[in-house]
């Protein structure tokens, strides 16, 4: 492989090799991509959990959550707060193998972590 074209540095982020100044942009992106996955799953997940909601409307929502939580996992695999809010939403649509396999993976990655209790708002 030969040398990267001049001005970009050895080090690649999603198939593109960058410059120093350009990796710290695609960290800061991958980061804000990360809170905005999860913090859409939490706010999903509440709409969804609102007493009255129509059935057609919750389970959609679910489903909108379990990808949003799909996609931070994909890019944080330690985010419990994902893997918990997957697992919620997996029970509500009546997949509890799925759901168990989400729980585990939260307590295995933080057996103390806040994610399984109820809390005021996306984080």
């Amino acid at each position: 492989m030969g040398r990267p074209p001049q001005g970009l540095g050895e080090e690649e982020h999603g198939g593109l090799a960058t410059t120093g100044d350009d990796s710290v942009r695609v960290e800061a992106a991958r980061t804000l991509r990360i809170a905005a996955v999860a913090n859409r799953a939490a706010c999903t997940l509440t709409l969804a959990q609102q007493p009255g909601a129509p059935a057609a409307e919750a389970e959609a929502l679910y489903r909108h959550t379990v990808a949003d939580c799909d996609a931070a996992i994909a890019l944080q695999p330690e985010h419990t707060k994902a893997w918990f809010r997957r697992a919620t939403a997996h029970a509500a649509v009546d997949a509890p193998a799925a759901a168990l396999h989400d729980v585990t993976a939260c307590l295995r990655l933080d057996p103390a972590n806040q994610a399984r209790h109820p809390h005021p708002g996306p984080s």
